[in-house]
């Protein structure tokens, strides 16, 4: 299973005020606050935690089936390293390795119960017109949505679907599906 999330930085300053009284309690754990009051910068902080939080949920929810909001019952664990932050996601018994991106633009993250496989990563730049503009420059996959509208990747060449992950937000989207995968 995977799941990611991405948050436009720029997008997110304007629309949310995360540090009103009792946001950081109502949305993270001790630990996460104490990385946010902790961190050089906070903002870029709060929303790398957001993004690895909703990558996690997105499998969650896809594995019981049911919608739900408790940011506080995934906590999360950024390992900062050069280039990419590796950590875990964990809701319950379930731990979730996880994969982010942090710029002066957006914070995207992959979450994945499958620690060693290989993903694909897209960023696109038009919500709007994401899908056409991921099959125009695809030569391998194509993305459709399932029956229940859900993202799903076909590979052109033996037409089997596979899972995919699709997240947007201001000017961002961020696709994410295996590299191979076995047809669902």
């Amino acid at each position: 299973m995977l799941g990611n999330d991405i948050v436009d930085l720029q997008l997110a300053a304007k629309q949310s005020n995360w540090r009103r009284k009792g946001y950081l309690q109502k949305i993270f754990t001790e630990q996460e606050q104490d990385l946010i009051a902790d961190a050089e910068n906070q903002d870029q902080m709060v929303w790398l935690l957001w993004s690895m939080k909703e990558a996690a949920y997105k499998i969650v929810n896809i594995e019981i089936g049911e919608r739900f909001y408790r940011p506080k019952s995934f906590e999360c664990i950024p390992n900062f390293s050069e280039h990419l932050i590796k950590g875990k996601a964990t809701y319950e018994d379930l731990e979730l390795d996880t994969v982010s991106e942090l710029n002066e633009n957006f914070a995207n993250t992959t979450a994945t119960s499958e620690q060693n496989r290989k993903l694909e990563h897209y960023l696109l730049n038009n919500p709007n017109t994401y899908i056409e503009d991921f099959n125009k420059n695809s030569f391998q996959f194509r993305l459709v949505k399932n029956e229940a509208n859900l993202p799903t990747i076909q590979d052109i060449l033996t037409e089997e679907y596979g899972p995919a992950s699709v997240s947007h937000h201001g000017r961002y989207v961020s696709i994410v599906h295996p590299s191979q995968f076995e047809p669902v």
